[in-house]
């Protein structure tokens, strides 16, 4: 019944598909540069991970979540860019690092969380490495 007491004569008919059902699988790290303990990493270095999934780019955070670190804990400026399936994710620091064998931190959900485009968390960890 309508507002003006008239009847409708029909309604339209609506349909909609569902997916297969709720993605419970976590992502995974599947590779990154530099790997953990790799040396001579150029000073110029854009930082990358590939996840077996599509991730969420709202958590990737370079303070916290997808972040670089000196030796001193200190956050090393930088960008965050995405390549067009969100599997591959490069963090590129805003100026050179220092050379000559210092250590960095690149960490990767180590003190923030990631999570897919499901919703999913990763949990992963940090890699060091040294530059050239």
């Amino acid at each position: 019944m309508q507002l003006t007491g008239d009847t409708q004569s029909s309604f339209p008919s609506k349909s909609f598909t569902t997916g297969t059902g709720t993605d419970l699988v976590t992502p995974a790290v599947v590779s990154t540069y530099p790997t953990s303990g790799q040396t001579n990493i150029p000073v110029n270095a854009a930082l990358q991970a590939v996840f077996s999934k599509a991730m969420g780019p709202a958590s990737f955070d370079a303070n916290n979540s997808f972040t670089l670190r000196d030796a001193s804990n200190n956050v090393i400026p930088a960008t965050i860019t995405f390549s067009a399936d969100f599997k591959t994710v490069t963090l590129q620091p805003n100026s050179n690092l220092t050379g000559g064998g210092v250590t960095y931190y690149f960490e990767i959900g180590y003190q923030g969380s990631l999570y897919d485009v499901g919703g999913n968390v990763l949990n992963y960890g940090y890699i060091p490495f040294t530059t050239h």
